[in-house]
């Protein structure tokens, strides 16, 4: 993996950290204007709303929700605590996940600086912080925003455990705070498993064998959490429900099958997709943008 941690001396530095923090706030300020546009709950709010709403605390963590919905414990905890704090209205079914877009953005700002240079920053961040699809999923009362902030987070403490010395005191705050965080997202199990990997692979690969084994102590906290929370979660799905989320999920993993051309070539295809219908970028740029980011990468 590639790291960019020094402070950037090249010239119009200053000014591309001002465009950068004018993009951040900017996408702030439409999902704070969405949030307070008020718009009435659209189907799958309303019955997930209807579960966090008519239940009780414990009938709400511990069965089956209804109406085909799914959700992980931490998000539905807090979104009841809102419910009951503030009442049971868009406001506060929206409050939590709006901060969580918030915080992901401002994250995606501090991964951007760590890994790349300074003048390609703004780039990363605009389509983030400016896409239409994000800015309505920020104020949407589901777990998506926070999916996202969680695996940007893992992916911070990722950095920090793969460029940074790795004290007793240090690992356990990384160790507890991923534990922690992979409640509020359930696919934050296939995060920590691609970081987890990366870094242990990273660490033998440079013969750091007693880094390796540290790595694999704290990442295995992780997993350990994050398995946890994809058993707890597929313990509390009815049959239909779970039949439902596999069908509806199913084009979002790759085909096992690598022989057929569709299977090849689908990391390039789905990414490419992903950047036209979530960051709003072109599907031609998006296509080329892909194999660049990829090829990169390799």
């Amino acid at each position: 993996m590639r790291y960019q941690q020094s402070e950037s001396r090249e010239p119009g530095a200053i000014a591309i950290t001002w465009l950068t923090a004018a993009l951040v706030a900017t996408g702030i300020a439409l999902r704070v204007w969405q949030y307070l546009g008020r718009s009435a709950l659209w189907t799958d709010e309303a019955t997930l709303a209807n579960n966090i709403v008519g239940r009780g605390l414990r009938t709400l963590l511990l069965e089956p929700l209804a109406h085909g919905q799914a959700a992980p414990l931490g998000f539905l905890l807090i979104e009841k605590l809102a419910v009951r704090s503030f009442g049971a209205n868009e406001l506060a079914l929206r409050a939590f996940p709006l901060a969580c877009s918030i915080v992901a953005l401002l994250l995606l700002w501090r991964v951007a600086l760590w890994m790349l240079p300074r003048a390609v920053v703004p780039i990363v961040v605009a389509p983030f912080a400016l896409a239409p699809p994000l800015i309505f999923f920020a104020t949407d009362a589901k777990q998506y925003s926070g999916d996202m902030a969680v695996a940007l987070l893992l992916l911070l403490l990722a950095l920090e455990l793969g460029t940074r010395e790795l004290g007793a005191r240090r690992a356990v705050v990384i160790a507890v705070s991923g534990a922690a965080v992979v409640w509020l997202s359930q696919p934050a199990v296939l995060v920590v498993a691609g970081l987890a990997a990366v870094l242990i692979a990273s660490a033998l690969l440079a013969g750091e064998h007693r880094r390796a084994g540290a790595l694999a102590a704290v990442t295995g906290v992780w997993a350990l959490s994050a398995l946890a929370v994809a058993g707890v979660s597929l313990a509390r799905l009815e049959p239909g429900t779970h039949r439902l989320m596999y069908t509806f999920w199913s084009d979002g993993f790759w085909p096992m099958s690598l022989v057929h051309g569709e299977g090849v070539w689908w990391p390039f295809q789905r990414t490419a997709s992903l950047l036209s219908h979530q960051l709003a970028v072109p599907p031609l740029a998006g296509t080329i943008g892909t194999i660049v980011v990829l090829a990169g990468g390799i």
